[in-house]
């Protein structure tokens, strides 16, 4: 096991739940429709901003984006 990366994961992770939970505690649950909360695009961006510093060689393509902003059929994403 990599202990950089598990412990790259575990700082991730910490503070990616303290920005959700702040962030719900200011504007509460969503109501579950539509493609994301400004909160969900906040935390998707600090995750992608982490992660592509911590390995340029993650991939970070407009198709990426397109299949996590709600545009996945018309990108090729997975449905699931």
């Amino acid at each position: 096991m990599d202990r950089a990366l598990l412990d790259f994961a575990i700082e991730l992770v910490e503070e990616a739940g303290g920005l959700a939970a702040r962030r719900f505690a200011e504007a509460g649950p969503s109501s579950g429709r539509g493609s994301g909360t400004p909160a969900d695009v906040e935390l998707e961006e600090l995750l992608r901003a982490r992660i592509g510093a911590a390995s340029p060689t993650t991939p970070s393509s407009a198709r990426s984006r397109a299949c996590t902003r709600g545009r996945r059929a018309a990108a090729g994403c997975s449905t699931r």
